[in-house]
């Protein structure tokens, strides 16, 4: 999870505090269309990967796998930008210098050796860690809405937010046009995915009897959840613009049962969206000219300092590691290529872990959550 920016001033329907109906107050993350931006990027992409998938033809094929194609990309892209967070930032490296130093040290022989060893146990675990990173970053722009309107539960968010998931995904591995998609898409998934799909579909047996029991469960979470928000109606507190990212990514799961592959390219899209609009936002917070000691903080002080200088650096950023991405791929061996790979993956899940911790009181600060005040 990242770090997000100081609330805009109140008073305009789209600021972070404006009053809305009767029972409830709106407190956006950002504004009213940066956070919808955050909540349904993904939707253009799933209509336009649905509608090529539809029909089974050899030309809509293709061109529904240079969409996964480009879409895999790009969440490939936006891996490195924790790396930049963390290196170009002379502070946010002080705070755990040993973590950031000796990390790469350890990793990236261990992965080495996984891959060269052709190590089984590498496909689950980087399955089970990448949806978790992912969910979990959704689960962190829930509770972030939830702090800024000060009302909610810790526990029914991570059950909102992973119960439901945990359900879909079984009933997706039950769907019999899953498995047709799979053989239809399998070379645009590339070898990792599909054989994270082949293993997910392969613990079919297992997944029927935990389904339903998934199911209900998800349908009991939602009603608490409900419940609670009802509560912060009639307490006058609750947040709609909560209420619009949960239903973002309630859809999205539905439109992951609707048509597997749309809904993984929508699931991807959006996680990637996400992650590069407040990295965007946390430069402007952070190294931006209103910045306080933006000046002390290192190479990214100089390199994001102002508009300019972060849509180059953005930019310039991505455009670099495509080319070497697309050129790594058709000159390394295969085996290199994936250490590269999941040393970068490794590092930024591990890292986001650590730098994002919005209980951290500057961090908070940084977010605009309200600060606690001390137990006396």
């Amino acid at each position: 999870m990242v770090v997000l920016p100081r609330p805009a001033r109140t008073g305009t329907p789209t600021s972070p505090g404006a009053a809305g109906s009767a029972g409830t107050v709106t407190k956006w993350i950002y504004s009213l269309r940066t956070d919808q931006l955050l909540a349904w990027s993904w939707l253009p992409l799933f209509a336009l990967t649905a509608g090529l998938s539809l029909p089974s033809t050899p030309t809509f094929d293709r061109a529904t796998l240079a969409v996964m194609s480009w879409v895999f990309l790009v969440s490939l892209l936006h891996q490195p930008l924790t790396l930049l967070l963390v290196y170009g930032d002379k502070a946010q490296f002080r705070m755990r210098r040993a973590l950031f130093v000796w990390t790469p040290i350890v990793a990236i022989p261990l992965i080495t050796a996984a891959v060269l060893l052709d190590l089984w146990i590498i496909i689950p675990i980087a399955a089970v860690w990448q949806l978790y990173h992912t969910q979990q970053q959704r689960y962190g722009l829930l509770r972030i809405y939830a702090r800024k309107a000060k009302y909610g539960s810790v526990a029914l968010d991570r059950a909102v937010s992973y119960v439901p998931l945990a359900a879909v995904i079984a009933a997706v591995a039950l769907l019999p046009g899953t498995a047709h998609q799979l053989t239809r898409f399998a070379d645009g998934l590339g070898s990792d995915n599909a054989s994270e799909v082949e293993l997910l579909l392969s613990a079919r047996s297992l997944l029927l009897w935990v389904a339903v029991p998934l199911a209900v469960a998800a349908v009991v979470v939602l009603l608490a959840y409900g419940r609670q928000e009802r509560q912060a109606v009639i307490a006058g507190r609750a947040n709609p613009a909560k209420w619009n990212y949960l239903a973002s990514s309630l859809a999205l799961l539905v439109a992951l049962m609707v048509n597997p592959v749309a809904g993984l390219v929508a699931y991807i899209t959006a996680h990637a969206i996400e992650y590069v609009v407040v990295v965007h936002r946390t430069l402007i917070s952070r190294y931006g000219t209103d910045a306080r000691g933006a000046g002390g903080r290192g190479l990214l002080a100089f390199l994001a300092g102002t508009p300019l200088k972060r849509v180059a650096l953005l930019v310039g950023f991505f455009a670099v590691f495509a080319v070497i991405d697309l050129q790594m791929r058709g000159v390394l061996p295969t085996a290199t290529y994936l250490i590269i790979v999941y040393s970068i993956g490794l590092l930024h899940f591990l890292y986001d872990g650590f730098i994002w911790k919005s209980r951290k009181p500057a961090v908070a600060s940084d977010f605009g959550i309200p600060a606690t005040p001390p137990a006396r």
